[in-house]
């Protein structure tokens, strides 16, 4: 899948930053294993921040950290191996 189809995808997943309105929405790629990264591309307040941890190299097992870390400034997505990776969707909503 491409960059730009699965920042479509996210973008998507996430809504519109004023849904029903013309205003776009933006969003970030955080592809690091770094909860530290993660709470300062939160601080840029975008309306959606994607932890990749399908071609990203964002385990796991630190994947909770992150989400703890990026806080509720905007809405969060995780982009796992597809709907086949079981581990990473139970990873994800844990």
């Amino acid at each position: 899948m491409s960059r730009d189809r699965a920042a479509a995808q996210a973008t998507a997943a996430a809504g519109a930053a004023g849904a029903g309105t013309s205003e776009p929405s933006y969003g970030l790629f955080v592809c690091s294993g770094s909860p530290e990264i993660a709470e300062a591309m939160s601080a840029a307040a975008p309306h959606w921040l994607c932890l990749d941890a399908q071609h990203g190299a964002v385990p796991y097992d630190r994947l909770k950290h992150m989400l703890n870390a990026a806080g509720s400034r905007s809405k969060l997505i995780v982009r796992v191996g597809g709907p086949s990776d079981r581990y990473g969707i139970q990873q994800a909503l844990e």
